[in-house]
Parts: C-alpha cells; sequence; structure tokens
C-alpha cells in the first residue's frame, strides 16, 4: 500500500516538492483518510453494522 502511493502520488510531485511530497499528498489527495473510509472496511463495518459495538 505504502509503495503503490509513494510510487504513483508522489512521483510528479516529488520533481515539485522533493522534500515535502507527505504534506502535499495529504493535504492535496489525502491517501490517509481516503484509504481508511474507502478501502478500509473496518471503520465503515463498525460505523455501518456496528459488530464490535453491540459485541461489547
Amino acid at each position: 500500500m505504502n509503495k503503490s502511493r509513494v510510487g504513483i502520488l508522489p512521483a510528479p510531485k516529488d520533481q515539485g516538492t522533493a522534500k515535502m511530497p507527505m504534506p502535499q499528498v495529504r493535504t492535496g489527495k489525502m491517501p490517509m483518510p481516503q484509504v481508511r473510509t474507502g478501502k478500509m472496511p473496518m471503520p465503515q463495518v463498525r460505523t455501518g453494522k456496528m459488530p464490535i459495538l453491540p459485541h461489547s
């Protein structure tokens, strides 16, 4: 997951901001929040079906 983002996202921005690819990627595309809400089904499953809350 990290290699995919670091290889595709910062690649084009790496030339412009060769030293600060993280802040730009986070503020521009925000891969962390999107990945958690989009690809990571854990937060969605917890908020959608809440299998852990009622279980506790």
